[in-house]
């Protein structure tokens, strides 16, 4: 991630108002995002640091575990 970045979807591109409230889907979609730390967290939202996959096999319709690590939430 680098804030300096353009990660806007193009007007004619499958994600415009491609989501169920009709927003972009992307980093942009949804509510305005005002307050980004320098590696894209937003404030006052969980952010998962460690995420680990307990089964590498999985048959058909069977579940994936995962074991994720996150903070209760970002603080300036």
């Amino acid at each position: 991630f680098d804030i300096n970045n353009n990660y806007n979807v193009s007007s004619s591109g499958p994600a415009h108002n491609a989501s169920t409230d009709l927003t972009d889907l992307g980093f942009y979609g949804g509510p305005s995002i005002i307050d980004l730390s320098p590696r894209g967290e937003i404030n006052n939202m969980p952010v998962i640091r460690q995420m680990f996959i307990q089964n590498f096999s999985v048959p058909q319709n069977g579940n994936v575990n995962v074991k994720v690590r996150s903070t209760k939430s970002r603080v300036n």
